[in-house]
């Protein structure tokens, strides 16, 4: 960050900016990738990029607020699709969906784990296909869909504090990076309606630190999942290929939530209720899966700071 100070360079597409996104697509294995402010930003641009205007777009209820948050920013219409019991949006649901109004579909990467791409690609019959990979930055996957975005928000294994990555083909790259600075394709005028997405160097900075030292992470967490598995064994999830999502599935979720906080432990509650029973975005939808899965799913925590005292203190209360 020193040499960002030396060069008065702070924000504005700056060297280290642009070493963090060559980083990034060489750990992707992809083309090009765009760095900008945060994944729901990227989103909103992944959006506009692929010429959603107005209409509907199909994504799971059981995702984080920002998936939608995002799509509703923009005007468009949020429409909920249950999951499969692997917690992956299900292709099926889709199908059902579609639409004439239907302008995009949302596939979310939870836990790391890929979603049908094939199934979710015919699916969609043609319409914008695009990924949110915010848990996915251990691969892109090039041979579907529109756009993926990651990601590097401070709870992320690979973080920048705060901040996203946003993939996608030659044409639809050279867009999004336009519009994540108010539509600048060059310098003279701007070229599209954009907006302010851009990373700063302090953030790129951050990203470059910790993509160095992802496999260091990795094998912390793939620790952790083991000694999770001595604990929870056929209540715990498949791991994710960065092992950072330790998620189980138990009838006392909330009893044991508390009991661990109670601990110093931050096990949380994900998706809670689903998003198509909260306020902002209810529907008086029947999603069964999901709503089973809100109620008993739980993540545990991961990384470098976990210690064989929080493992001990996890196994005696999920005793």
């Amino acid at each position: 960050m020193d040499s960002a100070f030396d060069r008065n360079w702070l924000t504005n597409d700056g060297p280290l900016v642009r070493e963090f996104e060559e980083m990034a697509a060489n750990f992707l294995r992809v083309p090009e990738a765009v760095a900008v402010c945060n994944a729901t930003i990227g989103l909103q641009i992944a959006l506009r990029a692929c010429d959603c205007y107005d209409g509907k777009v199909i994504m799971p209820a059981w995702t984080v607020p920002a998936t939608a948050c995002a799509v509703a920013w923009m005007g468009l219409e949020p429409v909920f699709v249950d999951v499969g019991e692997d917690h992956l949006i299900d292709p099926e649901w889709v199908r059902d969906a579609m639409d004439e109004d239907v302008v995009a579909v949302i596939g979310v990467h939870l836990w790391g784990k890929r979603c049908d791409i094939p199934a979710l690609d015919e699916a969609s019959l043609g319409v914008p296909l695009i990924f949110d990979a915010a848990h996915a930055l251990s691969f892109a996957w090039g041979g579907y869909g529109d756009a993926e975005v990651f990601s590097l928000h401070a709870t992320k294994m690979v973080n920048s504090f705060e901040g996203g990555i946003v993939t996608a083909n030659r044409s639809t790259t050279e867009r999004i990076r336009a519009l994540r600075c108010f539509g600048y394709a060059g310098e003279e005028a701007p070229s599209y309606v954009g907006m302010n997405a851009k990373m700063s160097e302090s953030h790129a900075a951050m990203g470059i630190v910790n993509l160095e030292r992802y496999e260091e992470i990795r094998l912390a967490n793939a620790k952790a999942w083991d000694r999770y598995k001595e604990i929870f064994g056929a209540r715990l999830l498949d791991p994710n290929p960065n092992c950072q999502y330790v998620v189980i599935e138990v009838d006392n979720r909330d009893r044991l939530m508390e009991r661990l906080r109670e601990r110093g432990i931050l096990a949380r509650r994900y998706g809670w209720p689903g998003l198509h029973r909260t306020r902002p975005f209810f529907t008086g939808q029947r999603l069964p899966v999901t709503e089973w899965l809100a109620e008993r799913t739980l993540v545990l925590p991961t990384g470098l700071q976990m210690t064989d005292e929080d493992f001990d203190v996890i196994a005696n209360d999920a005793a």
